[in-house]
């Protein structure tokens, strides 16, 4: 039986399986057993592993560009450090946030997800620290443009601790460089944003050609804590939308609140919609929410 087979075995014995993958957490392994072993830790945390991952840990930054390309399996120890960090290990995740290695040969910089697990890992020791790095990672002109990371971790953290200013100086600001899936992120995650702020949102982003930035602008209308906002927006929206799989999250997202306002519009604009295709997802929607009578829209 293979370490991988044995590892799965002990799937009903956590203490068993959480030793087992203790034990597979070292140099010795194929990289596939030991990112096996460290999913295992990470959704069964044990405490007797922190030792054995700091000292996995420190092997990898001894070269980190060489030893961990990517940083992928220093990020995979850091994720299963989270759930058993100990106050003494603030030093060791502040500096992973701090860390950035740079690749040949085009020297791109591939350390965004080292950097997230880190910050998370501080998040939960020092909520303090946590907010002046996040803002940091946040306005970092490192972000993976793909992933968002670490930027799109730093965003949940603030939103997480209330830290919702740079998060609105983000989304408005003028910076060069700016990540739509970012200011999307942002806008979702500023819904205590005083209402008087939220109509010049409105006039800056709901038109916006970015899908993504439109989802995160109606996100923070539909779950305002003040109530829904802007109406008339999404109603528009609803109206004119051309994208079925956006409609589809509009339309869900709206239905997802159980609020009546919200419910109705997605019922208003499937009795009025003309077009075929655009019907079919609205009534869809209405079918899985069990909202509206269904039997009086448009066959």
């Amino acid at each position: 039986m293979s370490e991988l087979q044995q590892l799965q075995s002990l799937a009903n014995d956590p203490d068993a399986q959480a030793a087992y993958a203790t034990s597979l957490v070292n140099r010795k392994q194929p990289r596939n057993v030991q990112q096996m072993a460290l999913r295992v830790l990470a959704s069964n945390p044990a405490l007797a592993a922190r030792p054995v991952l700091l000292e996995h840990y420190a092997w990898f930054m001894g070269d980190g560009p060489k030893r961990d390309a990517g940083a992928y399996m220093r990020a995979a120890v850091l994720a299963a450090l989270r759930p058993i960090a100990h106050p003494d290990d603030l030093a060791l995740a502040t500096q992973t946030v701090l860390t950035y290695e740079f690749l040949p040969p085009e020297f791109r910089e591939e350390g965004g997800l080292l950097r997230a697990g880190g910050l998370l890992i501080v998040a939960d020791l020092d909520d303090r620290i946590a907010r002046f790095l996040a803002a940091r990672l946040l306005g970092d002109e490192f972000n993976e443009k793909m992933s968002g990371e670490p930027g799109l971790t730093a965003i949940r953290v603030l939103a997480s601790l209330d830290e919702t200013v740079p998060l609105y100086q983000y989304a408005v600001g003028n910076a060069t460089g700016k990540l739509p899936e970012l200011v999307s992120e942002c806008l979702r995650s500023l819904t205590n944003l005083p209402v008087a702020l939220v109509p010049p949102l409105v006039e800056r982003f709901a038109a916006d050609a970015n899908a993504a930035v439109k989802i995160g602008l109606w996100d923070l209308l539909i779950q305002h804590q003040a109530g829904p906002q802007e109406l008339p927006v999404l109603a528009r929206a609803l109206a004119r939308e051309r994208d079925l799989d956006i409609l589809r999250y509009l339309a869900i997202g709206l239905l997802t609140t159980h609020h009546p306002a919200l419910v109705e519009l997605v019922q208003k604009q499937a009795r009025r919609e003309q077009e075929r295709h655009r019907l079919a997802v609205l009534r869809e929607a209405l079918g899985i929410f069990g909202e509206g009578e269904i039997g009086r829209l448009r066959d």
